[in-house]
């Protein structure tokens, strides 16, 4: 079994993510998933010492926790234990329109794939657009940061043409992929806002 420390891998962690061991459990734990129709999260590192896979650890388990009860959707954690270089970390889904050798997410900039995913909401922001489904709603109350609540605050008064031309132009600047991380994780915050409006 992999070595499981505490900064990758809490000890509340496995209760929300599968950890798969080989090819065999792979392929049984994305089958399953796409047999019941869930989308499924996968996970790839090195190995626990990977300073790559550490930068981008609490991101992942924040969206792992943050989706935990959701049966639509589920996580799994493989740890190859093949070194640890920078470049040894990848995500990604699986749905029962992939192939099994899955799909990684759309890229949001041109960052180490590590840098760009230990954005929480760069990582949430892949969920909630495979599965369509917010992990919450933003409603201006205690649950939102104040950048939340004063974006939906502009934007909620508007008509549905101003939001769809909106999203339209946010999505071209994510798919340029012009953007740091930190640019990125603050466009998919507002993408994610107007999604939900625009679905009201």
């Amino acid at each position: 079994q992999a070595a499981k420390g505490p900064d990758i891998y809490p000890p509340w962690l496995f209760e929300h993510s599968t950890f798969i061991h080989n090819l065999d459990e792979l392929n049984s734990f994305v089958g399953g998933c796409a047999d019941a129709g869930i989308s499924c999260f996968v996970r790839w590192i090195s190995s626990n010492g990977c300073e790559c896979c550490r930068r981008q650890a609490p991101a992942w388990n924040q969206v792992v926790r943050a989706f935990a009860g959701n049966p639509q959707v589920a996580f799994g954690d493989i740890d190859t234990q093949d070194g640890g270089s920078d470049d040894a970390f990848t995500m990604r889904y699986f749905t029962n329109r992939t192939s099994a050798k899955g799909v990684q997410c759309p890229r949001s900039t041109r960052q180490l794939l590590c840098e760009e995913y230990s954005a929480r909401e760069v990582v949430q922001y892949c969920v909630e657009t495979i599965r369509g489904q917010r992990a919450r709603e933003v409603d201006g109350g205690g649950t939102c940061s104040d950048a939340e609540a004063s974006y939906l605050q502009k934007w909620k008064p508007k008509d549905g043409a101003a939001i769809v031309a909106e999203l339209a132009r946010l999505e071209r600047i994510l798919a340029a992929q012009g953007q740091t991380t930190k640019a990125a994780a603050s466009l998919v915050t507002r993408l994610g806002i107007l999604r939900q409006l625009a679905a009201s």
